[in-house]
């Protein structure tokens, strides 16, 4: 049916023909209710016992465990291949926090494969793409230091008691700016957004502004085409600045910003 596809689904289609068996996980989208998946292991299974590849696109490219900050559900490349997946295929950017690039990791016969093929040099990546990349996974090879050091993970990692002391202590700082009227602190939740985990939220402090003159819609705009660009969201006619995005090192250009709107 259209949304449940089993082991037997995969056995009917596979043929002379067949090069490939791939899973691709649904990475920005949640299907419930009446739907049904193949397992890896049972795809792996069937692809040793037709002898056929097995390639697991696991989407957004998790390589650190998010299950600490309550986020869990995401495949990681590294269960994927010690599951026996050929190839896998995932982000640089996204949860890996790198550069926007397409990654293949496996076994070494199919990757050579992919890189001998004709398209292969006219997709592969720049070497500044590739030296960010770089940057990044070294990183890696410490997950402490990868979580401190990848902004994605620095900031989804930052505890809830940092972000309410820094929502209270900029919240007057803010409201005491010529454009601004008031500057709540409210509680909300966040979203990571980027084709991952998109049903699962963080708890997040934010800092709720109204302005003196003009609209919230105006407000949003002043900010945004600002000298430092800061990017909120429009709720219940309030502008909200969410402390999850901004660096505790940009607080005072979050306050420079909102300052130079009256200039």
């Amino acid at each position: 049916t259209t949304n449940k596809t089993r082991l037997s689904d995969y056995e009917r289609a596979v043929g002379e023909m067949t090069g490939a068996l791939l899973r691709v996980h649904p990475s920005n989208y949640v299907i419930r209710g009446f739907t049904e998946q193949a397992s890896l292991a049972e795809l792996i299974e069937l692809g040793q016992r037709v002898d056929v590849p097995v390639i697991d696109d696991i989407g957004s490219g998790a390589l650190a465990d998010l299950a600490p900050l309550g986020l869990t559900d995401e495949p990681m490349a590294r269960d994927s291949l010690r599951a026996g997946a050929d190839v896998v295929l995932f982000s640089g950017d996204k949860l890996l926090g790198g550069p926007q690039c397409g990654i293949a990791v496996g076994k070494r016969k199919y990757i050579e494969r992919l890189m001998k093929h004709p398209l292969a040099r006219a997709l592969r990546v720049d070497k500044l793409t590739l030296a960010a990349l770089h940057a990044t996974l070294k990183l890696y090879r410490d997950p402490a230091q990868a979580m401190a050091r990848v902004p994605l993970l620095a900031l989804a990692s930052t505890s809830l008691e940092n972000l309410a002391n820094r929502a209270q202590r900029l919240a007057p700082q803010l409201e005491a700016c010529a454009a601004i009227a008031s500057a709540e602190v409210i509680e909300d939740t966040a979203c990571l957004g980027g084709g991952s985990v998109p049903t699962q939220e963080l708890p997040t402090r934010c800092i709720a502004l109204r302005p003196v003159d003009g609209s919230v819609n105006q407000l949003a705009q002043a900010l945004r085409t600002g000298q430092h660009a800061v990017f909120g969201r429009i709720q219940q006619d309030r502008l909200l600045l969410d402390l999850r995005t901004v660096f505790p090192k940009q607080d005072a250009e979050l306050i420079e910003a909102v300052q130079a709107l009256s200039r």
